[in-house]
C-alpha cells in the first residue's frame, strides 16, 4: 500500500468512527466545505499545535479561497462557536482521543 493510500484509509476509517452529532463530525463538515489552498497537511496541523486558536484556524481555512459558500456557513453554524467555543474544543479533544 502506497503512503497515500494509507492516509486515505486512515481518514475513511476516522469518518467512519464518527457520529454525525459529534464535534469532531461538525469540524470535518466544516473541512469538507472548505477550499485550502497551499499545504493542507500543515494547516491540519496548526489546529492541534494550539486548539485555543480554533475559531481563528476556522475562519482562516473556511476564507483561504477568499469566498464564503453556502456549504460553508451552514457547516460553521452547526459547530455553534459563538456559545463556548472552549466545551466545543474539550468536547473535540474528547473525540479525538476516543478514536
Amino acid at each position: 500500500m502506497s503512503p497515500n493510500q494509507k492516509a486515505v484509509t486512515i481518514a475513511i476509517a476516522v469518518l467512519l468512527s464518527t457520529k454525525p452529532e459529534t464535534r469532531l463530525s461538525q469540524l470535518l463538515k466544516v473541512c469538507l466545505a472548505a477550499k485550502v489552498d497551499g499545504d493542507a497537511n500543515t494547516k491540519a496541523q496548526e489546529l492541534f499545535q494550539n486548539t485555543s486558536n480554533l475559531a481563528h484556524w476556522v475562519q482562516d481555512i473556511v476564507g483561504n479561497d477568499g469566498q464564503y459558500t453556502p456549504d460553508e456557513w451552514q457547516a460553521l453554524g452547526e459547530m455553534d462557536l459563538l456559545n463556548n467555543i472552549e466545551e466545543f474544543v474539550a468536547g473535540l479533544l474528547s473525540e479525538v482521543e476516543a478514536l
